[in-house]
């Protein structure tokens, strides 16, 4: 059975669907296809500089905003048509979309510690040593619970 998007593609080109099943999917013939669908469309195969250029755009204009890697990719994939660029293969774009989360995500951490102040950022570091492996193992260690308690109450403060 042909799925119905050959079966329609056939039609259009005036050919029987059994073709499709006949065809050398990883041949030369593929390759030289695959250049000739480019040239007619005017696009390009990826390059590693495409890449990088894509990564840092959707760093700097998509992943600032947006956090979900679906949304990011589909505005990755739509980019690369702007562009008449081949999309890269799932896992390249899959890298691609996770640098630029990851770089975004840096950004921020960076563009808020510069503007900490020196004695804040001695308090937030001295609150993280005074808390070592052996007092939070066992702990429920759930957003803001990460001083252990020292008796009554009371929780560990910053070393000075």
């Amino acid at each position: 059975m042909q799925s119905e998007a050959v079966v329609f593609l056939a039609g259009q080109l005036g050919l029987n669907p059994s073709v499709y099943r006949r065809y050398d999917w990883n041949g030369r013939m593929i390759k030289y296809h695959r250049d000739q669908i480019r040239s007619i469309l005017g696009f390009r195969q990826v390059s590693l500089a495409d890449e990088e250029r894509l990564t840092e755009w959707l760093t700097v204009n998509v992943a600032v905003r947006e956090r979900r890697t679906d949304r990011l990719t589909a505005a990755a994939v739509a980019r690369f048509g702007e562009e008449r660029i081949e999309l890269p293969t799932t896992g390249r774009l899959q890298r691609i979309v996770r640098s630029s989360l990851h770089n975004a995500e840096q950004r921020w951490v960076d563009t808020i510690s510069g503007r900490l102040s020196p004695e804040l950022r001695r308090n937030l570091i001295g609150l993280i040593d005074a808390v070592d492996d052996d007092d939070v193992r066992g702990l429920d260690c759930g957003p803001f619970s990460h001083a252990p308690e020292l008796g009554d109450g009371a929780r560990a403060v910053p070393r000075q």
